[in-house]
């Protein structure tokens, strides 16, 4: 269906672009943010993803091939962002909200241990390979199939049961370590 749509879009059909994009906006979105870490940054790409496909589908010469130059388009626009100063404003925001003192003190508290919990979730995808990280965020996050993370990633079944398998294997170890860590610390206090 999707050679069908890209077809008829190519022809300036606006519809079947949007079915396109309502059949791959998921798995744009979560192969984005598998490379941005930061969930308002990955929207904005997926977006412009699309916007930059429609404006270059001209371009695209086989439509068998739309899903694998989808998501080139979407790792060029997310290693842009990286290169961004959006990116370094995200930082400086997170910084912001975390030491706030505007909230309660018992409001802070939470809001900061729940966000320290994030960020430690974050740091532990984001510390996997890219490949890895892929299937993580597109089964995990986006609840994507094994089939539909498949068929985003241009892969077969098993390879991504086999990725999620090392990758919940390497996050169980980054985890383990941490919490050595802190336990070490609390120690020496």
């Amino acid at each position: 269906m999707t050679s069908q749509w890209v077809a008829e879009a190519k022809k300036g059909d606006a519809q079947a672009f949007s079915k396109l994009v309502e059949q791959h906006y998921r798995g744009v979105y979560g192969l984005a943010y598998s490379a941005v870490g930061d969930w308002h940054a990955a929207e904005d790409i997926a977006q412009e993803t699309f916007l930059v496909a429609w404006a270059n589908l001209s371009k695209l010469k086989s439509a068998s091939a739309f899903v694998t130059w989808l998501r080139r388009i979407t790792r060029n626009l997310a290693m842009s962002w990286h290169r961004s100063t959006a990116y370094r404003d995200t930082l400086k925001d997170r910084y912001r909200h975390a030491v706030s003192v505007d909230n309660p003190l018992a409001a802070a508290s939470a809001a900061l241990e729940r966000a320290e919990a994030q960020t430690n979730i974050r740091t532990a995808i984001q510390s996997l390979p890219l490949r890895l990280r892929e299937v993580v965020v597109l089964y995990y996050l986006e609840e994507q199939s094994v089939r539909e993370v498949a068929q985003t990633l241009g892969l077969g079944g098993e390879a991504v049961k086999k990725r999620l398998q090392r990758a919940r294997l390497r996050l169980r170890t980054h985890f383990e370590q941490h919490w050595k860590e802190e336990m070490e610390s609390e120690r020496r206090r």
